[in-house]
């Protein structure tokens, strides 16, 4: 269905902290963002190339250094073949790399919300 935005959103309990998932797919993209409250402090995009088997990205918003978000972002773009925003807003590594796995596996288990 053309024009069509639907939502997904959730809560897991990773290493003892609340982390919230919010899932946007939009007409051609997909926006995710994963934290433990509401701050936006990140964004990056990545999209599959002509030129390269490999999907760029880059950093819309935040510090560059922090690639946590661009390192999803080009994940889920090779994995769901379309545009990918993603802003990821956790401090800590460890349950960082844990929401990261849990993204890579809904993906997996749900490709209807992150392929076209």
């Amino acid at each position: 269905m053309e024009g069509v935005i639907t939502t997904k959103q959730f809560s897991k309990t990773l290493l003892g902290c609340e982390i919230h998932f919010y899932i946007m797919r939009m007409q051609q993209s997909v926006l995710v963002w994963i934290g433990r409250d509401s701050s936006f402090k990140n964004l990056s995009v990545a999209m599959k190339s002509r030129l390269d088997s490999q999907p760029i990205s880059s950093q819309l918003i935040g510090d560059s250094t922090n690639t946590s978000s661009s390192n999803l972002s080009r994940v889920l773009a090779l994995k769901g073949g379309c545009q990918c925003f993603v802003s990821m807003n956790i401090a800590d590594e460890s349950v960082r790399l844990l929401a990261e796995e849990h993204i890579s596996e809904l993906c997996v288990k749900h490709p209807e919300l992150f392929s076209f």
